[in-house]
């Protein structure tokens, strides 16, 4: 697998991506996922080579979407990958609007700054809400363990939690978060 050699690339660990996928075992056979800040594709594809049907993967970087076209191409899957190469939240609003829906979404944003909070607000709010409308629906955010998050981003609700390391993934569902889970900190749970 191909990685992009930029700073603004921190491929998901090796180790990560294994815990995610023992977490998600057979559920991940027959599944469509969106893969945001794809990076080199690694998540997506390999979801792809577990049994997923489709995989939409957006990526702004340049350098990085042409190591995921690669990749993509490297390992036969034109026919079930499509890449969006534009901001995560334009991308958001475009597919919310073409009313796609995921089983699975994965975000890895950059450790530093904003970025997962803005992205979960926004798929936990309108009209973003219908790219993960069913309750089975997934939305697995890797985030720095001094990151800090909520319990609550809109609709989405936090389930579960590992860490792994300095990351941590955080599993979140559809559901109705009350309005005090909406504001209220959360604090790290130790790896299992």
């Amino acid at each position: 697998m191909r990685v992009a050699r930029t700073g603004a690339v921190r491929p998901t660990a090796a180790n990560a991506r294994q815990v995610l996928f023992d977490i998600l075992g057979a559920r991940v056979a027959g599944t469509r996922w969106l893969d945001l800040y794809a990076g080199s594709g690694a998540v997506g594809l390999e979801a792809l080579s577990r049994g997923a049907t489709e995989c939409v993967m957006v990526e702004s970087a340049r350098r990085c979407v042409d190591t995921i076209r690669a990749n993509i191409a490297r390992l036969g899957y034109e026919d079930r990958c499509r890449l969006l190469s534009f901001p995560v939240e334009s991308a958001l609003k475009k597919l919310a609007a073409d009313g796609q829906a995921f089983d699975v979404v994965f975000l890895d944003p950059p450790y530093t700054g904003e970025e997962a909070k803005r992205c979960l607000l926004a798929i936990g709010s309108s009209p973003a809400p219908l790219l993960v409308s069913s309750a089975e629906s997934l939305v697995v955010a890797q985030l720095s363990v001094h990151s800090e998050s909520q319990p609550a981003y809109g609709t989405l609700v936090l389930e579960r939690e590992r860490r792994i390391g300095d990351t941590r993934l955080c599993f979140f569902r559809p559901g109705h978060p009350t309005p005090d889970a909406a504001t209220s900190e959360l604090s790290t749970t130790p790896a299992e």
